[in-house]
């Protein structure tokens, strides 16, 4: 059963994120819908599994959904959880594809003036053009990994440009990690393990299977499998401090090259 915790933010009632007013659903409440075609949920990573969970289809629709919904192979059961706050007397949302479910989508995004929306389909028809570069493959973490870690770069800013976290941020973060960590940059892919961790928090909750692991990546970034395939980037773990912001993710991220400029150094030698 999800908690739910009193509504209090400033003057302004909301719910905390990361828990949200709704229960969790056991993977025994299956059914099929009106037209008796299922529409199963896949169980994590097992994709040879899944299964329709009643209450939880009853969610809403939308582009600019509020929560996400995630298979918690600990718990077994699936889990709902806030992606950002929401007010009391909210609608908690969920992204479907609608093209896939057959409906016409009348959501915020969806309804919002013709220039807004232009903007919007921009973004998301160049994130569409990144994923489909798949940055994240072995070829190019190995060959060009400067050019794929400003790549990932770019995805952030369009996510978040359309206010998305879902699990293409986790992916986006988890794959920087892997682009600095297999060029023995242990400093950066800690930084990296420490977002994609703190997103995973908040889109899956702390005891999923995959935010456990990523929190183990932050412990120990050299006990990922790819570490050190190349010795390029090398850095210790202490050069980069935690809790970085916007600006220092960015340098992170590749903006003056592979290896640190000068002004990168100072940059973060004034935050350790």
């Amino acid at each position: 059963m999800a908690t739910a915790i009193a509504p209090t933010k400033g003057n302004t009632s909301v719910w905390p994120r990361n828990t949200v007013p709704l229960r969790t659903y056991d993977i025994s409440q299956t059914a099929h819908d009106d037209s008796g075609s299922p529409r199963p949920t896949p169980l994590g990573h097992n994709w040879r599994q899944a299964s329709i969970f009643l209450a939880a289809s009853r969610i809403n629709h939308s582009c600019k959904n509020d929560d996400e919904s995630t298979w918690n192979t600990t718990l077994g059961k699936l889990t709902i959880h806030a992606t950002r706050n929401i007010p009391p007397g909210g609608e908690v949302t969920i992204s479907a594809l609608a093209t896939a479910f057959g409906f016409h989508c009348a959501c915020e995004r969806c309804s919002a003036p013709p220039a807004e929306r232009r903007w919007s389909d921009e973004r998301l028809k160049r994130l569409v053009s990144l994923e489909e570069e798949e940055i994240g493959d072995g070829v190019g973490i190995m060959a060009t990994p400067l050019a794929c870690l400003r790549k990932t770069r770019k995805m952030l800013r369009l996510l978040r440009g359309e206010g998305i976290l879902d699990s293409t941020v986790l992916r986006v973060y988890y794959d920087a990690f892997q682009m600095v960590i297999a060029n023995g940059d242990q400093a950066r892919a800690r930084i990296f393990a420490e977002r994609c961790y703190e997103s995973r928090m908040v889109v899956e909750g702390a005891d999923s299977e995959d935010a456990l692991r990523a929190k183990a990546l932050v412990e120990g970034p050299a006990r990922h499998r790819v570490y050190g395939m190349t010795m390029k980037w090398k850095q210790a773990v202490g050069k980069v401090p935690g809790g970085l912001d916007e600006e220092g993710e960015r340098r992170c991220l590749g903006v003056n090259g592979g290896k640190f400029s000068y002004a990168d150094y100072m940059y973060f030698k004034l935050q350790l």
